[in-house]
């Protein structure tokens, strides 16, 4: 059988990852919205969620 090199990516992609849908309100998380979408461009979404949860994790915040 042969593999195109978009299915042999996808595939490690499905192995290497792990993939979260996010939902944020217009309304009641435009800050949020606002900053993701200001930041977006020099740290990508996947960073700043990742920063945002490390730094809530050292926190001790929730457990």
């Amino acid at each position: 059988m042969s593999y195109t090199s978009s299915e042999v990516k996808q595939r490690w992609e499905n192995k290497a990852y792990k993939k979260y849908l996010v939902r944020l309100r217009e309304d009641t998380d435009a800050a949020i919205i606002d900053y993701i979408e200001q930041h977006k461009e020099q740290y990508g979404t996947t960073e700043i969620f990742r920063m945002a949860l490390e730094m809530l994790m050292e926190s001790g915040e929730f457990g």
